[in-house]
C-alpha cells in the first residue's frame, strides 16, 4: 500500500468463500486499511479449519482508525479458526466479527493464543480488542496468553457459550471502559488468571 494515511480501503488479505483447511503462516502485513479480511459467499458461508500463525500485523496509520486488524464479515460462519504467536498494532481493535444484521453466521471452535495488541495510541477507536456478535451463539471460545493495551473496551462478546480467558493482562484503558463486556452470554464462563492494569473507571467485569 503506498497511499498512505489517507487510505481506507485497501485489503491486506482476503479470505473469501467457503475454504477448507487454510494456513496462514510467518507473514508480515502492514500499512493496509483493512490487513486481513474473513469474508463469505453468502450467510451461513465461512472458512472452516482456518489458521492464522507467528505472524506481525499493522495497519495504515489512519487516525481515527476504520478497521480492526482482523475483520470478519456481517454472516460469516467461523469453524474451528485459530489465531496464534501475532504481534498486532493500530487499527480499531484486533478482531472484529459482527453477524448480527444478516440473519446467519455463527461459530465454533476459536481460539485466540500468544497474542500481543496494542492499539498504537491512535484516539477516535470505537471498537473493543476484541469484538465477537455471532448471530445466536458462538461455543467453545478461548482466549490465552494475551497482552492488550487499548483506550477501549478490551473484550465484547454476545452471545458465547463455553469460553475460557485464561492468563490475560488488560492496561491502557481509560475512565469509562472495562475489561470485559460480556451480554447474553451466561453458559460456562471461566476466568484465570487475570491482570487489569488500566485506568478505567468501572468494575473490571461490565453489565450482564
Amino acid at each position: 500500500n503506498n497511499t498512505g494515511g489517507t487510505d481506507t480501503t485497501s485489503i491486506g488479505i482476503n479470505i473469501l468463500g467457503n475454504p477448507e483447511i487454510v494456513f496462514l503462516d510467518r507473514l508480515q502485513v502492514t500499512n493496509a486499511a483493512k490487513p486481513i479480511n474473513i469474508g463469505t459467499a453468502g450467510v451461513n458461508a465461512g472458512p472452516d479449519h482456518l489458521y492464522i500463525t507467528n505472524m506481525d500485523i499493522q495497519s495504515v496509520a489512519i487516525n481515527p482508525p476504520v478497521n480492526a486488524l482482523i475483520t470478519a464479515t456481517d454472516g460469516t460462519n467461523i469453524s474451528s479458526v485459530a489465531f496464534r504467536n501475532i504481534a498486532g498494532v493500530g487499527g480499531n481493535g484486533f478482531f472484529f466479527w459482527d453477524s448480527t444484521v444478516t440473519g446467519g453466521g455463527n461459530g465454533i471452535n476459536i481460539t485466540f493464543d500468544a497474542i500481543r495488541y496494542e492499539d498504537g495510541g491512535l484516539s477516535g477507536t470505537t471498537q473493543r480488542a476484541f469484538t465477537l456478535r455471532p448471530f445466536s451463539s458462538a461455543t467453545t471460545v478461548k482466549f490465552q496468553n494475551l497482552y492488550i493495551g487499548t483506550q477501549n473496551t478490551a473484550f465484547e462478546l454476545r452471545r458465547v457459550k463455553n469460553a475460557t480467558f485464561d492468563t490475560i493482562e488488560v492496561a491502557g484503558n481509560v475512565a469509562g471502559q472495562c475489561s470485559f463486556d460480556i451480554i447474553n452470554t451466561d453458559n460456562d464462563i471461566l476466568f484465570m488468571h487475570i491482570t487489569s492494569n488500566q485506568n478505567a473507571g468501572c468494575a473490571t467485569v461490565g453489565a450482564g
